[in-house]
């Protein structure tokens, strides 16, 4: 590790600046102590490298790291990429971005450039874009590479969320307002879930395909949902869900040759069909 630093010692506050630069190695059986908690084991020693900058008010950094990791009998690597962080320590202000990659045999997926800034007194008033890639992921008893490559773009401003999910077999629409009010559309081709988590063997060959759409209010516990799922054997399922504080709960589902139609009231858990 590497200080540097200059100052007057008549304003030391106002003039004080250091520079610093490190490569540090942590103990690995120290850690692994820590973790083992977790069932994580740390394969070879963990490496950070990087700079900080700056005086009594601020501070400018840079951080990179590597390591590899055993967790629930996968072998993971992990790289850290974050070419700056900047905090001001009177307001709380910060800014950066950074990246992160995850690589095993069966798993490749990462954070890419993902950029936020905003006070840390506000984090719902965070600025923030960003880019999720998944390339395969088998593991933790989940197969997703049936419906693989995957990208997942999001940008949260002025409390407003709007993200992205398309796959080659999956597409789902979204955004938010305050966190509060989300509305949702859901699209897919056939989606074999057998191939994806572990399902019993009579609903093997069997599959999906969605054409939903959601518009919630999670305070209020509005819902209104409807579209259409579709499956073997020509099964057709037409669905609209409504839920509202005056209203109480109400569905629809048309299924092939026969109606079911239901009112409720989730908040007593009540439920019955008319």
């Amino acid at each position: 590790m590497i200080v540097t630093g200059d100052f007057n010692f008549k304003d030391f506050k106002s003039t004080f600046n250091h520079h610093t630069n490190f490569n540090l190695y942590p103990n690995r059986d120290y850690l692994n102590s820590i973790l083992d908690e977790q069932n994580i084991t740390l394969m070879e020693t963990p490496s950070l490298s990087g700079k900080a900058e700056g005086g009594l008010s601020s501070i400018d950094t840079s951080l990179y790291g590597d390591v590899k990791f055993l967790y629930q009998g996968n072998i993971l690597r992990l790289a850290l990429d974050f070419p700056r962080f900047y905090l001001d320590f009177d307001d709380l202000y910060s800014e950066g971005y950074i990246s992160f990659f995850i690589k095993s045999p069966n798993m490749e997926f990462g954070f890419v450039d993902n950029r936020f800034s905003g006070s840390l007194n506000s984090l719902e008033d965070i600025t923030s874009d960003g880019n999720v890639y998944i390339k395969k992921f088998k593991g933790f008893g989940v197969d997703l590479n049936p419906i693989l490559p995957m990208d997942i773009n999001f940008k949260i401003k002025n409390r407003l969320a709007d993200f992205n999910l398309s796959s080659n077999r999956l597409n789902i629409i979204g955004t938010s307002k305050n966190f509060d009010d989300i509305s949702l559309s859901v699209k897919s081709k056939k989606l074999y879930l057998y191939k994806i988590i572990s399902l019993p063997p009579e609903l093997e060959h069997k599959y999906i395909a969605l054409d939903l759409s959601l518009d919630t209010k999670i305070s209020s516990k509005y819902i209104n949902l409807k579209g259409s799922i579709f499956s073997n054997k020509k099964f057709k399922s037409y669905i609209k869900v409504l839920n509202s504080k005056k209203d109480k709960l109400h569905a629809d589902f048309n299924i092939d040759h026969f109606k079911l139609n239901i009112d409720g009231d989730i908040d007593i858990r009540v439920l019955k069909q008319i």
